[in-house]
């Protein structure tokens, strides 16, 4: 995955090192070595938007948050791998973790505080925070609705609802944690997250599946990734398509000043663009 500021895509190397590629003239090539000697790593999860963590899986199921500074595990917990929700919080020291039980963890990271039961009424598939850390969007890929649970209060308050067949299958907030952007299958959504029943509007449905979605910086643009190996730039308040280039995936990023997006391919290397003429 790539690092906040868009100058690394992290990986697990063929000798088990996480290694940073560099890109956009990202300096050196950062490498850690496995947190523990002799464990095999499978591949990396989620970087923390303060970058302080990377979460990697071994080959044994059992994630570790990494230090990405000291290369230290400070966190070990095996997860169910059928249910894949798992996020950092923004300011990096909770850890959201799925179960199998239709609810979600919340484990400190380097703190002692003490583990959180949130029950979300589905198994949740993934787990998105809104940038302010109070909430965290749960979405199942086969239901259409997303539960939006209050961390502060360990509990769903708000909920969003596609339309009739239609389930949510990716979701990503705008910077101010105000606007939502939810795909189903081919159909992407845009809703206005004030009120405890989030209504949806729908901005395009396409030709193809969808794989990744993300908001520009300054939130007046999504990017939209398909399965058929393109994506798209729209100005989603006038549903107009701006610009569309060759290369998907499922992890990508804008840069934070807007005028680079960055995706990874399907053999695990990074490519990059111009998002402006």
């Amino acid at each position: 995955l790539f690092d906040p500021e868009l100058r690394h895509l992290f990986r697990v190397g063929t000798d088990g090192w996480i290694e940073g590629i560099p890109i956009r003239g990202g300096a050196g090539r950062p490498s850690l070595p496995p947190p523990a000697p002799g464990l095999n790593l499978e591949f990396i999860s989620s970087v923390s938007l303060d970058g302080r963590w990377l979460l990697v899986r071994d080959s044994s199921e059992r994630f570790h948050v990494v230090s990405r500074t000291q290369g230290q595990s400070v966190l070990q917990v095996r997860l169910d791998p059928k249910y894949l929700g798992r996020e950092f919080t923004p300011d990096g020291r909770w850890l959201l973790a799925g179960r199998a039980d239709d609810s979600f963890d919340l484990l400190p990271i380097d703190h002692p505080g003490r583990v959180r039961h949130v029950p979300v009424g589905v198994p949740p598939h993934d787990l998105v925070v809104s940038p302010d850390g109070h909430w965290a969007a749960a979405i199942n890929a086969t239901n259409p609705i997303v539960r939006f649970a209050n961390l502060d209060t360990a509990r769903v308050e708000r909920r969003m609802e596609l339309p009739a067949g239609e389930s949510v299958q990716v979701l990503a907030w705008n910077p101010d944690g105000d606007l939502l952007q939810v795909c189903s299958e081919m159909q992407i959504f845009i809703g206005r997250f004030d009120r405890y029943r989030t209504p949806v509007k729908r901005l395009v449905k396409e030709d193809h599946g969808i794989l990744g979605l993300a908001f520009s910086p300054d939130s007046s643009w999504i990017l939209s990734s398909g399965y058929n190996g393109r994506s798209r730039i729209w100005d989603w308040s006038s549903e107009t398509p701006l610009a569309e280039f060759a290369g998907a995936g499922a992890a990508i990023q804008w840069s934070p000043d807007g005028r680079w997006i960055a995706w990874k391919d399907e053999i695990g290397l990074p490519n990059w663009c111009r998002s402006r003429a």
